[in-house]
């Protein structure tokens, strides 16, 4: 298992190429970095082969027919290019019917409105226009043989079952609820004003490579989409191109500005992390590109004069050029790690023709090749272009930047090494061992325990939260169970005790923060304080959880000297618990006098004194009590979003701590793969959860699902009879215990269902 250690710091060069050389792990993520360059460069490629300007504001969100047959293509159809020639001709004459039909006047005339919203006129009464022109629909027998691979279509013809799907959304306020997530509404988007399907390679090759261009980043994969993908969905793809292509030629994001529409408002998005790791992949030759991990590691090199995190990774560029002139033996051997991990990075990953579930390949014979297999090597021969225009020393330059990153990554963890065990020849051996139960644990001191490491994709709500409490506020996390708020809640009040500006990547279990559970059986009496017997016939104050316990001063108590973390904050009756504290909470007063503490006359304000609650939003079987809008206007809210697919199934898997050992174990991060994105299929099905900009989000956390993490990791070790069962049924199992702890839930049932079946065919 992956533990963190302290924080990294920047190796010296020469180190950093010896441990390059000597870990496997350390190369490792190297390629995994280079394949992001190879996707950046070679998706910039792509868009500049066909240039095309798609504006989605006119193109897309202002025309609700076509949203809504994206809707309809990406939940019916979507990853299923089986026959490919047949899905194309018949997408391509759907979305030109109902252009056409806009032509005709069918349609309100566009207005200028929110990504969100549909205001060219009231809803059903568009859905019935709609529903109208779509009995105009002609015969299209491309339906017929599409039907006959995709159980998903029932309907007899196209037109049926199109209109079925329109009086379904008659039904609801707006499109807005089935709309697909950016990467889903991808594969559509060249379909819309397509003048006719020989220019549709074009247009695909153009928005593949807009897809790789700016959604390869680690910064967009661990939490980016939320910020950026607005970004991606309401900007001209020109003017987005545009940014990029100034950056590629060495402009900084400060000097060019990034001026876009976000989901909400116009803003200058430069200083997005997202925007500044693109920059430093752009320019990996000039400079190395930064993310969170090495985020320390670089700041030695800032200066009080600095207007960006481009600053320091220029002066650091400026000490690696340095390193190799006067270590010119090093510069062949590292340009040449350059080209050939290009080469040689993981697979390429792509949207525009999927073909999902376990369909025969043998099917696809005769049939029209797909988009990505046409389009994969044009992005790789962009790449290697882009590898050839550099000279030896850039390529240099651009590896040993690969170098430290990967350096400083690999000592941001430990790992422990696999005991040898002996054999029974007595010889020393590593060889994978029998399934053994794992010891049981024996208790820890909390100095020796190894820290825990806040995920990437916590950090963002983790720095808002504690911004919150800097500007004087309280904070309450709310989301569904296992989404992580209270780890959040543990880093934000460690970093408000410790003084920190910003929220720590460990936390030793030393230095966790002073943490409460809501209790139903709460009174004042925990809270605040009381009387309690001292044995001796007598009675004495007591302080509850919210005061300071070392502070008296002449009768007078105060707030607890730091940040309380109250988790469960709702199966507490906090109105009546800390009613009296309200006026200190918001400082409205210096002081307030308790009721029923004859020996404390006051309790006093501390402007250190904060609160970090968290709170279920879908609870179980518990007692919840409601929060009163006087209690909640006492607290800033922030939402933590249930889990996504691909957010589950980094942590099932365990990224973090590298490539399966063996075989067995990649098996069981496959078939875990397998039933989790049956999961989330069956999930949407039955609406359990809601449609996000990042994809579909279930009411669950990520920590529901520790179970089958916990057996992808080996650590999960059943009797004979189960081990003997196929890999992918005990996959399946235990994700239906994973499930079993949300209840009798009526659409978790249904889910449990769909999960028995096998899916794709």
């Amino acid at each position: 298992m992956t533990t963190a250690t302290s924080k990294p710091s920047l190796p010296t060069f020469e180190d950093a190429v010896g441990a390059f050389e000597r870990n496997p792990k350390i190369r490792e993520h190297a390629s995994g970095n280079l394949g992001l360059w190879r996707s950046v460069h070679g998706g910039l490629a792509l868009v500049r082969k066909r240039p095309l300007v798609f504006d989605p504001l006119d193109g897309y969100w202002y025309r609700p027919e076509r949203r809504i047959l994206v809707s309809y293509f990406s939940a019916k159809l979507g990853k299923s290019y089986l026959p490919a020639a047949g899905l194309r001709s018949l997408a391509w004459k759907a979305f030109t019917h109902f252009d056409q039909s806009r032509v005709r006047g069918a349609f309100p005339p566009k207005r200028q409105h929110g990504e969100g919203e549909l205001r060219d006129d009231p809803w059903r009464e568009f859905v019935r226009a709609m529903r109208d022109e779509g009995t105009r629909l002609p015969d299209l027998p491309e339906y017929e043989r599409l039907r006959a691979h995709w159980r998903t279509l029932k309907a007899p013809t196209f037109r049926d079952d199109l209109l079925t799907f329109l009086t379904e959304l008659e039904e609801l306020e707006d499109v807005t609820s089935v709309e697909p997530r950016f990467a889903n509404r991808l594969p559509w988007l060249p379909y819309l004003g397509l003048p006719d399907l020989e220019q549709l390679l074009d247009r695909q090759r153009y928005f593949l490579g807009f897809h790789a261009l700016f959604t390869s980043t680690n910064a967009y994969k661990v939490g980016g989409a939320q910020t950026f993908g607005p970004i991606l969905a309401n900007n001209n793809t020109r003017d987005l191109v545009g940014f990029a292509e100034r950056w590629a030629a060495g402009e900084k994001p400060r000097d060019t500005g990034f001026l876009v529409e976000g989901s909400s408002e116009k803003r200058d998005a430069s200083g997005y992390s997202m925007v500044v790791e693109l920059y430093g992949l752009l320019n990996l030759h000039r400079i190395p590109f930064h993310n969170s991990v090495v985020e320390d590691a670089f700041a030695a090199y800032a200066q009080p004069g600095d207007t960006s995190i481009v600053d320091r990774l220029e002066r650091i560029g400026e000490e690696t050029r340095r390193f190799l002139a006067g270590n010119s033996e090093r510069v062949p051997q590292l340009a040449r790690w350059f080209r050939e991990g290009v080469e040689s990075a993981g697979a390429l990953r792509f949207v525009m023709e999927g073909i999902e579930g376990k369909k025969d390949p043998a099917a696809l014979a005769g049939n029209a090749p797909l988009a990505d297999a046409l389009l994969a090597p044009e992005l790789q021969a962009g790449a290697r272009e882009r590898v050839a225009s550099l000279t030896v020393a850039e390529a240099a330059t651009a590896m040993l930047h690969l170098v430290i990153d990967s350096v400083i990554y690999e000592e941001s963890r430990t790992v422990p090494e696999k005991p040898a065990r002996e054999d029974r020849l007595g010889a020393t051996s590593v060889a994978e061992a029998p399934p053994e139960a794992p010891a049981l644990p024996s208790a820890i001191p909390a100095t020796a325990r190894p820290p825990f490491r806040l995920a990437p994709a916590l950090r963002p709500v983790a720095q808002d939260a504690l911004g919150y409490l800097r500007a004087g506020h309280h904070v309450l996390l709310a989301g569904a169970p296992g989404t992580g708020k209270t780890t959040v809640a543990q880093f934000v009040a460690h970093a408000w005790n410790s003084g920190l500006e910003r929220v720590a990547d460990t936390l030793p279990w030393a230095e966790a923060p002073a943490t409460t559970v809501g209790n139903s059986a709460w009174s004042p009496f925990h809270t605040i304080g009381g009387m309690v017997p001292d044995g001796t016939s007598r009675f004495v104050a007591h302080r509850g959880i919210f005061i300071d316990p070392a502070f008296e001063e002449g009768g007078a108590w105060r707030l607890l000297d730091g940040c309380l973390v109250l988790d469960e904050m709702n199966r507490a009756d906090l109105d009546r618990c800390i009613g009296e504290l309200y006026p200190l909470l918001t400082r409205s007063v210096e002081r307030v006098a308790p009721a029923g503490i004859p020996a404390v006359r006051s309790i006093l304000l501390n402007e250190r004194f904060r609160i970090v609650a968290t709170v279920n939003d879908a609870t179980v079987d518990d007692i919840v009590f409601s929060i009163s809008e006087g209690l909640a206007r006492r607290f800033i809210r922030l939402e933590l979003p249930g889990a996504e697919l691909s957010e589950t199934l980094d942590f099932v898997r365990d990224c973090e701590a590298g490539s399966p050992e063996n075989a067995e174990a990649a098996e069981r991060q496959e078939a875990s793969a397998s039933v989790l994105e049956h999961l989330f299929d069956a999930a949407r099905a039955a609406e359990f959860g809601r449609e996000a900009e990042e994809g579909w989000r279930i009411p669950l956390g990520v920590g529901y699902f520790s179970p089958l993490r916990s057996w992808c990791r080996g650590g999960l070790v059943f009797s004979t009879a189960t081990r003997d069962r196929e890999t992918s049924v005990i996959a399946r199992d235990v994700l239906r215990v994973c499930l079993s702890a949300v209840g009798k839930h009526r659409k978790v049932v249904a889910i449990l269902k769909a999960l028995q079946t096998d899916r794709g065919s």
